[in-house]
């Protein structure tokens, strides 16, 4: 359990800061964490996020005095222990001593929250954590209104939550595994096969062959697992360090040792069974080529094709096709999800993602400063809509801002309902117009709109979200006692007309006219959107304006979309790294694949890079033999991954959209492309110089002696 308090924000020059309560360095639940200097202990003394330096325009060093205001129009001096480096948000957190969240003017009248972690809590499902929190309150004499839930250990506690991508991810990964491994033993049986027919010669069966192609998997297994654990932990505590802790590593570990093995041993079923089936007279025959270069060589005598380093690096093709597919499909596998992932982001629109909720009409959201932990009012923001904080004065100095083109007001007001027992304080929201068509397709078949208002009846929209938040929900047909609050509480009993599962405009819903009925001529408006066409430009200097006018209301607080982007540029850089991340490990495996590839096809061709040689080819074309060849492999790759990686980043976004995330807006991923086809090209062409110049060191009697 950690204590906890924090302040509401304020602004000092236009920069918004927070005052925040909590020990460092408390164990398992993370609190702030310094970069350099000491915690405050005296009461005047406080850690600040170093990134206010930007901000302020000045440097601060530790021991220095900031002013900082705290209520009104007075000020306190602070001295600096020590810095933070926090996450852009648009707010500016500083952290006090004990002795300023018990005496200090911020602090002092707000009551402590306290962080709980709940022992094994990631080991159970949602239910069971929620019922264990519950049963735990009720035996502090805690009610559940008092409960915060850390919203995303929730989600991460859902089943399947989250696994979707992580286990499609893994298939493709052991899938291209797969391929790499085969190909490795492919290679591997394909330039052992004089020696295998030796082997047979001198008695060796086919099951003793198996074995030992077996066994050879077996030895990578024992030494390229831990290696690949080794750097798959390290790989994910650099995507996630937070994820990483010793039960998981050993269960991950102990699950990808598994894996690993069924993998090799199915990859190497195949080519053990090619080397069985090898009979000591093929064994002296085999010069390396397929059934499909001995009908071209066929052909090639009837037409007498003209030999240059392009119709060369074909033939090569066609003598290891197969070696040849299985290289273009690993590398497909990798571009494919590379520009599935890349599409996912380039799509990914920063400024409506900011403008999704509060600010997708408008640049600066107003509305009321209703703290639930600073002041739990029951009835919610109706207790504030009491005072009119929205009055006709504050109305006409916004409009007397010459840069806002419009003022959007938002009506909702708060209300409890009694429903088993609980009562659940809920968002009372108007049915208007806009929403009418969703509301009505709700009803019994025999009910309008007018049903609605001569009942005084409500409407729930996407009951699976209520039943998240509240952990209950009220049915259709119910009955459920309505209390709300104008000045003076009051009481109704209201049935439930309709409800649906799903929504994106979730809530609990009555006509206008039964608003009206219950709460008079109160004014609702909830908050204001106000829309500022020329925002880049003078956007800092109307926040200015809005600050002035809103330090005189201290029940409202503002929202902009400059802090909006700020908070959601660090969700879309982490998911980003996670994204690319694992496509660069698939990519890995691609890349390792089409390195073993070229090495392999090179080093067991010095006998024919020799005769080649000797009958007057020069090492230039022989170089451009090698990228003729490079050229044959890379280009059907970067034709499936544009083709196919086109097609599935354009049909996950359409359904990200469809789904409601409509700040996913398509867009092709020219600039990543760009660079991921650079890099392809580059590999083969550089891995191809080294290894013939490897060869060249020898002369040329030694390497045609050699190949021997």
């Amino acid at each position: 359990i950690v204590p906890y308090k924090h302040s509401d924000s304020f602004l000092m020059d236009g920069i918004k800061f927070e005052a925040v309560y909590m020990p460092a360095g408390f164990g398992i639940i993370k609190s702030y964490e310094l970069v350099s200097g000491t915690c405050p202990e005296q009461y005047n003394e406080i850690v600040i996020d170093k990134n206010v330096q930007l901000e302020l325009g000045y440097q601060l060093n530790i021991g220095d005095t900031i002013t900082l205001p705290t209520a009104g129009s007075k000020t306190e001096d602070f001295i600096i222990t020590g810095f933070t480096d926090n996450v852009e948000t648009g707010t500016f957190y500083f952290y006090v001593s004990p002795a300023y969240a018990e005496q200090g003017v911020l602090l002092s009248d707000i009551p402590y929250s306290a962080l709980i972690r709940v022992n094994g809590a990631t080991e159970m499902g949602l239910i069971d954590f929620e019922n264990t929190v519950y049963r735990l309150a009720l035996s502090q004499d805690i009610s559940r209104n008092q409960l915060y839930f850390n919203s995303k250990f929730c989600s991460s506690l859902i089943s399947g939550s989250g696994m979707g991508g992580v286990l499609l991810a893994t298939l493709f990964i052991a899938f291209s595994s797969g391929i790499v491994i085969y190909s490795v033993f492919y290679l591997s049986v394909s330039n052992q096969v004089s020696q295998i027919g030796q082997l047979k010669t001198i008695g060796m069966t086919e099951k003793q062959i198996k074995r030992m192609i077996r066994k050879e998997g077996y030895r990578f297994c024992l030494f390229g697992i831990p290696a690949g654990i080794t750097v798959g932990i390290i790989f994910a505590y650099l995507l996630e360090p937070n994820g990483i802790t010793i039960i998981n590593a050993i269960a991950t570990s102990i699950f990808a040792i598994i894996l690993g093995i069924i993998i090799v041993q199915i990859s190497v079923y195949k080519p053990a069974q090619i080397a069985s089936n090898i009979s000591p007279i093929e064994a002296t025959k085999y010069v390396g080529n397929d059934p499909e270069l001995k009908e071209s060589r066929v052909r090639n005598r009837k037409n007498h094709i003209r030999l240059s380093p392009y119709s060369l690096a074909v033939l090569s093709e066609k003598q290891n096709r197969k070696k040849h597919n299985l290289t273009i499909a690993s590398l497909a596998i990798g571009g494919i999800l590379f520009m599935v992932g890349a599409t996912f982001i380039s799509s990914w629109n920063p400024d409506s993602f900011a403008r999704m909720g509060n600010l997708e009409d408008g640049e600066y959201y107003i509305t009321i400063n209703h703290n639930t932990l600073v002041n739990p009012k029951p009835y919610g923001i109706s207790e504030y809509q009491v005072d009119t904080p929205f009055s006709q004065e504050l109305m006409e100095e916004l409009q007397q801002i010459p840069e806002v083109k419009e003022i959007y007001a938002t009506e909702r007001t708060a209300a409890i309902i009694e429903y088993h027992n609980e009562q659940l304080e809920i968002p009372i929201i108007p049915i208007t117009p806009d929403n009418q068509k969703e509301i009505l397709k709700t009803l019994p078949v025999d009910w309008t709109y007018e049903t609605l208002v001569e009942q005084d009846a409500m409407v729930i929209l996407g009951t699976s979200v209520q039943k998240e938040v509240y952990h209950t929900c009220p049915s259709i047909g119910e009955k459920v006692t309505l209390r709300w609050f104008d000045g003076t509480e009051h009481s109704i009993d209201v049935l439930i007309a309709g409800t649906s599962e799903k929504s994106m405009n979730e809530g609990f819903y009555l006509p206008k006219e039964t608003i009206e009925k219950l709460w008079g001529d109160m004014d609702l408006t909830a908050s204001l959107t106000l829309s500022v066409p020329e925002y880049e430009k003078v956007g800092k200097s109307v926040e200015s304006k809005l600050n002035k006018i809103l330090s005189r209301h201290p029940d409202l607080v503002m929202e902009t979309l400059q802090e909006v982007k700020a908070s959601s540029a660090n969700t879309i850089h982490n998911t980003s790294v996670q994204v690319y991340g694992v496509s660069a490990f698939v990519i890995m495996f691609s890349i390792f694949n089409l390195t073993n590839t070229l090495i392999s096809r090179i080093s067991t061709r010095r006998k024919e890079f020799g005769i080649l040689e000797s009958i007057g080819m020069t090492k230039k074309q022989i170089k451009k033999m090698l990228l003729h060849e490079s050229v044959l492999l890379i280009i059907p790759c970067l034709i499936i991954t544009v083709v196919a990686g086109t097609l599935m980043g354009y049909l996950l976004v359409r359904i990200l959209s469809a789904n409601g995330l409509t700040y996913f807006q398509y867009a092709f991923p020219f600039i990543p492309l760009l660079i991921y086809g650079v890099c392809l090209i580059i590999t083969p062409i550089i891995i191809s110089a080294i290894c013939l110049k490897i060869q060249c060191r020898n002369s040329l009697v030694e390497r045609i002696k050699m190949a021997d």
